[in-house]
C-alpha cells in the first residue's frame, strides 16, 4: 500500500453515504478490471468535505496505477493520486503500508463520517463476488 488516493464528485457533490460506497463498488470492480481482471488489495475511507461539496474518498493500493485508468474507472469528479514519500531507504512493503494505514485513519478520525463505515471489510477488489458487465 504504497499509493494513495482521493476521489472526489464534480458538483453539486455526494451528500448519501450509500451512495458513495455504492460508487466505490463499482469504482473499484472497474479499476480491477482495467488492470487486467487480478484482484488486487486497497483500502478506503470517506471523508466529509469541510464545505457543503458533501463527501470524498480517500484510497490506498500497493501498484502502480496509471492515473487515467483510475480516472475513467471514477468518473465522478477529480482524481489525485501519489507515492508515498518520506520513508527511509530500504522500506520494505510492511513500512508502506504502516505508514498508508496511519495516514487514512488520521484522515478518518478529521471529520465525522456519518455512519459511513470505511470500505475494509473488502480487502481485494472483486473478492466479494462476480461482477456483472455492467458493474451492479
Amino acid at each position: 500500500m504504497n499509493r494513495l488516493g482521493t476521489l472526489t464528485y464534480r458538483p453539486p457533490g455526494c451528500h448519501d453515504p450509500k451512495a458513495i460506497r455504492a460508487d466505490l463498488g463499482v469504482f473499484f470492480r472497474r479499476l480491477r478490471d482495467l488492470t487486467g481482471g487480478r484482484a488486487f488489495p486497497y483500502v478506503w475511507v470517506p471523508e466529509w468535505h469541510k464545505s457543503d461539496h458533501g463527501m470524498h474518498a480517500h484510497f490506498a493500493v500497493g501498484q502502480f496505477i496509471p492515473r487515467g485508468l483510475i480516472e475513467e474507472a471514477w468518473g465522478h469528479g477529480f482524481v489525485h493520486i501519489k507515492l508515498l514519500g518520506d520513508l527511509p531507504v530500504g522500506s520494505g512493503r510492511h513500512a508502506e503500508a504502516r505508514k498508508a494505514g496511519v495516514i487514512l485513519s488520521r484522515l478518518r478520525s478529521r471529520r465525522p463520517s456519518h455512519g459511513i463505515k470505511p470500505g475494509v471489510e473488502g480487502k481485494t477488489a472483486g473478492s466479494g463476488g462476480k461482477t456483472s458487465p455492467k458493474y451492479q
